[in-house]
């Protein structure tokens, strides 16, 4: 991820190497800036917040630098993988939209997004293959990216109950092929039962109205039932009592619907369906938020054990050094401010590459 000229960040370059990375810092060091950026240009798969138009050069750009120069522009550019397996949905699409003849097995792609205060919507270029591509092709292309559930987003901090529902309405929409298939008769079975129902109402409703003077012809709709739809009801207990999850403490809840949104993750990128195949990137802030410190160091096992065991790319913003990954120091990124005349400046990112790399988040 490269950010250019966004809020604390001046010119900032991150990489992911690994599926878990932990990113960390001191409060107002630029670690939401980077979440923000990431949630711009993939937009988040919710019906309850929209990214769209977030930045602007009036609010964004960096205070320190407003009077440099008259040419004010916000830059943001996302390297990502496209692999013909785990993302056959957006690698079918780019390969077909774009008449792409022996693609390899990964793509790479490349999506920039410029903001001008002269500029309505943002000016994106998309490279893949080493071909850029700009105009209408480039923002249809970024559109797919975005409605392609490639990015899942969690704040430890929200704790409005929308996040419960949003959580748990999703866990029948992406089933393997075995489960998708048992769903469906399922389904079938229960509309064609609804309609028998739906009739037999009709008849009584039209027998009702023949006794008025005026006669009606009655028709009942039914809404197709659907699964995918339906929110589920999560408690949490033992083989005695059962407690919902609204009753539990923060930790916990914020705990499990993390978890959840891994199994979300992991359910999408083995869905039967090809078309809507991928493997979403996951963002968390604060996984640490409200657990006892030897909770937190169980969960950052759990949460580094999971991504690699998912194949699923885990981003933390994080406070805690056990969220930190001790196995890949390189994984780790620190984030830090410049200081000139005792003012904050630019963000930066420390080394954390030496044998006491550890240092710095101390």
């Amino acid at each position: 991820l490269k950010i250019i000229n966004y809020r604390t960040i001046e010119e900032l370059e991150i990489n992911f190497p690994s599926f878990y990375t932990a990113i960390c810092g001191k409060n107002d060091s630029g670690k939401t800036n980077v979440v923000n950026a990431l949630r711009g240009i993939m937009k988040e798969d919710t019906p309850f917040s929209y990214y769209d138009d977030i930045f602007s050069i009036k609010d964004d750009y960096p205070k320190w630098k407003e009077n440099e120069t008259k040419d004010k522009f916000i830059t943001l550019q996302l390297t990502t993988e496209v692999n013909k397996d785990k993302d056959a949905g957006i690698y079918n699409f780019l390969t077909t939209y774009l008449s792409l003849e022996k693609a390899e097995e990964s793509l790479t792609l490349v999506v920039e997004a410029t903001y001008k205060e002269e500029l309505e919507k943002q000016d994106v270029i998309v490279t893949v293959q080493n071909t850029s591509i700009d105009g209408y092709k480039a923002q249809d292309i970024l559109k797919k990216l975005q409605g392609s559930r490639t990015f899942l987003f969690h704040n430890s901090t929200d704790t409005d109950s929308r996040y419960h529902y949003r959580y748990s309405r999703g866990l029948l929409k992406d089933l393997s092929e075995k489960n998708l298939k048992q769903v469906d008769e399922l389904i079938n079975y229960v509309n064609k039962r609804l309609q028998k129902v739906a009739k037999l109402q009709q008849e009584e409703i039209t027998e009702l109205l023949g006794k008025l003077e005026n006669k009606y012809k009655v028709g009942l709709s039914i809404p197709i039932f659907d699964l995918s739809t339906m929110p589920v009801s999560i408690s949490l207990g033992d083989s005695k009592i059962n407690v919902s999850l609204d009753d539990w403490g923060s930790g916990t809840q914020n705990r499990t619907l993390i978890l959840l949104t891994l199994l979300r993750a992991k359910q999408i990128s083995t869905v039967a369906a090809s078309a809507s195949k991928v493997t979403p990137i996951i963002v968390i802030e604060e996984p640490e938020s409200f657990l006892h410190p030897s909770a937190q160091a169980e969960f950052g096992r759990v949460l580094q054990d999971l991504a690699e065991e998912f194949n699923v790319q885990v981003i933390v913003t994080t406070h805690s050094p056990y969220l930190l990954s001790i196995a890949k120091p390189e994984s780790n990124i620190l984030l830090e401010r410049k200081v000139l005349r005792n003012q904050l400046r630019e963000t930066i990112s420390v080394d954390t590459s030496t044998s006491n790399w550890m240092e710095p988040f101390g």
